[in-house]
């Protein structure tokens, strides 16, 4: 597996963090809009960790139907309404995205139909991982890399989102995404991995308010 740091992890002084407390001024906006400017390229792959969930939350009972919302940990008011301004992120800055597939759990369809609607495909190899069961964690990754696979090398000029959880994602690219947020990788055959970068997409919010003015 191959891993690629971009440069805007260098810190500044005097440190603004953002909603996960992780500092946002050590990041220039030109690491940002290279990042733009390679999905509107297309070929990648969007890793998106699930939005912002409930507070105090409900454990998984992984007794239950993937899909019964009642029995898992959902999204907030605030990660409803921030998978919907991702999604007007997304538009305003005309990111193509050919293909979306979710977890089937219900935090992450609902952050995948927020972001970029109704039409996205649901994998129980982006399921959660059962950490009492069979299914842990290794095992979880391992499904989560045989459906990178199968995607590899990717969809020329467009990208393919794949909204899931953050232990997996964290396992598969060693980037450790705060709920919500977004990592940028490229797949080479074989399903080797080249991460691009990392964002929250309200970071890229200075650049949404120009290509409103713009239009």
């Amino acid at each position: 597996m191959v891993l690629a740091a971009g440069p805007f992890h260098a810190a500044e002084a005097q440190p603004v963090t953002g909603r996960d407390g992780k500092p946002l001024a050590g990041v220039p906006l030109d690491a940002f809009r290279d990042m733009i400017a390679a999905m509107r390229q297309g070929g990648l792959v969007m890793l998106i960790r699930h939005e912002r969930t409930e507070l105090p939350s409900r454990e998984d009972d992984y007794s239950r139907s993937d899909t019964d919302c009642r029995a898992q940990r959902n999204l907030s008011v605030a990660g409803t309404a921030g998978a919907a301004e991702s999604g007007v992120v997304f538009r305003a800055l005309e990111i193509p995205v050919g293909r979306v597939i979710a977890s089937p759990m219900c935090r992450a369809t609902e952050t995948a139909r927020g972001m970029f609607g109704v039409g996205y495909e649901t994998d129980r190899r982006m399921l959660h991982q059962d950490p009492d069961g069979a299914r842990n964690l290794a095992v979880a990754s391992a499904e989560m890399r045989e459906l990178l696979v199968e995607l590899a090398p990717g969809l020329p000029g467009t990208n393919i989102a794949l909204v899931g959880h953050g232990g997996m994602i964290h396992q598969l690219t060693g980037v450790q995404l705060s709920e919500g947020e977004v990592v940028l990788v490229r797949l080479a055959e074989g399903g080797a991995v080249t991460v691009v970068g990392h964002f929250l997409p309200s970071d890229l919010n200075p650049f949404v308010r120009d290509a409103l003015k713009a239009n």
